[in-house]
């Protein structure tokens, strides 16, 4: 299983250069913004807020699922490679 996406670690945090946007960064080398909330005209609300969280969240959400596949793949004897049926 490979996933090709900006590497983690990912932030949510209020943008420095706009009030009332929240973004969504990738950690260094590359601080890409990978997502914003909010703008000057529409203020951010809970729901954007726990979006931005979120989508932070993502890049360890996948290391944790990664994780489970290849406990239950091993668990039930069909190697850490396995593809796992839906029926699991």
């Amino acid at each position: 299983m490979t996933a090709s996406h900006t590497p983690g670690p990912w932030t949510a945090h209020p943008s420095k250069y706009h009030e009332g946007v929240h973004i969504v960064q990738a950690g260094r080398p590359s601080n890409r913004v990978l997502a914003s909330f909010g703008s000057e005209d529409e203020p951010l609300d809970d729901t954007d807020l726990a979006n931005a969280r979120l989508i932070a969240a993502a890049p360890d959400l996948l290391a944790a699922l990664q994780s489970l596949h290849s406990f239950v793949a091993v668990r039930f004897g069909r190697g850490p490679d396995a593809v796992i049926p839906e029926t699991i």
